[in-house]
């Protein structure tokens, strides 16, 4: 007995030095992102932010921040100095720069613009969601409407939405106008939502670079379909037609609730890096040509972010991977807390 318990005992000691040695050669040679489960899904809205969830992200040569999500899995746009009246309610629609990946809570355009907004009982409601395009924009806008009261409906428009509105995810397109939204049932529940509910799963993706990386590769082996993916080379016609639905229907919608709808346009680096070269990304072209043709109320950010002075931008602006840092959020939130008067 004791010398199988020996075993027992050695073999579990073994493994532990084994797991230790695998985090060590993973931390100093392939950095993990670390972060709990911040995603799950709905069956009617599809994918959103986990509600009421506090955690940090890591993001190796980037970031290290901390987030907050209320309820609905909104970002919080402040902490508890809303006055108990409110007088008007903005609501913000776009994908992560809306949302503020690689940002602190305090730090995203939507939080600073509500500081400056909360002295004439104005709510900013942020309902960004990372990795989304303008169908989700849509679909967001329908599903949450009626809870919320917006005034204001703002659409972030941003070069990925093209790629993520082909994928198709919310709405069959009948006779290039008609849609018909699609639900999410099979995808609640299940392993995925075990994962999330499980505190010992959190912490390990949150805290261990090789079970983060472990993760990496099972997700890319298992259920490669769930990734986010931008490669070159879709079928920019399709794009952009269904874009052209998305948007016109969202607009629609918006006015004919009685609501105002504005647009802005939020450049990538690569939008950023195309204008610097005298040039124009056609993502960006084609959201520039179909507001202003449309006569919608737009502004696009690229001009900001060029007019700013700066010599390299995006090493001041934005994160390496392609998000803004502290310092683009505040010019953004700047431009806005300008234009806020026109609002509403």
């Amino acid at each position: 007995m004791k010398k199988w318990l020996s075993n027992i005992g050695a073999m579990l000691l073994s493994t532990f030095i084994m797991l230790m040695v695998c985090e060590g050669i993973v931390r100093l040679v392939k950095p993990q992102q670390l972060a709990p489960v911040k995603f799950m899904y709905d069956k009617e809205i599809g994918l959103i932010h986990v509600p009421h969830l506090q955690g940090a992200e890591y993001r190796p040569q980037n970031y290290n921040i901390k987030f907050t999500n209320g309820e609905d899995g909104f970002r919080i746009t402040h902490k508890g100095e809303l006055p108990k009246f409110v007088n008007k309610k903005i609501m913000f629609i776009g994908d992560s720069f809306t949302y503020g990946k690689g940002v602190n809570d305090q730090e995203t355009f939507a939080y600073e613009l509500q500081q400056t907004l909360v002295r004439d009982s104005v709510e900013i409601i942020n309902a960004g969601v990372e990795g989304r395009g303008t169908d989700h924009a849509l679909r967001s806008y329908q599903y949450y409407k009626e809870k919320y009261q917006p005034n204001t409906v703002i659409y972030f428009a941003h070069y990925n939405d093209l790629a993520d509105n082909i994928r198709d995810e919310y709405y069959n397109v009948i006779n290039d106008s008609t849609l018909a939204p699609k639900s999410f049932e099979k995808m609640t529940g299940g392993t995925k939502e075990k994962l999330r509910k499980n505190k010992m799963y959190n912490w390990l993706i949150s805290n261990s670079h090789f079970f983060s990386l472990l993760k990496a590769v099972l997700v890319n082996l298992l259920i490669p379909d769930q990734i986010v993916r931008y490669e070159e080379g879709i079928d920019m016609d399709r794009a952009k037609s269904l874009t052209s639905i998305y948007i016109e229907q969202l607009r629609k919608e918006v006015e004919a609730d009685g609501r105002k709808f504005l647009v802005y346009y939020i450049p990538s680096n690569h939008d950023i890096d195309a204008r610097v070269k005298g040039g124009q990304t056609e993502q960006e072209a084609f959201f520039d040509n179909y507001f202003r043709d449309k006569d919608i109320e737009f502004y696009n950010l690229s001009e900001d972010f060029i007019d700013s002075g700066e010599t390299n931008i995006l090493k001041h602006f934005y994160l390496l991977e392609g998000h803004w840092n502290p310092k683009g959020h505040q010019l953004v939130a700047e431009k806005l807390k300008t234009d806020s008067n026109g609002f509403y």
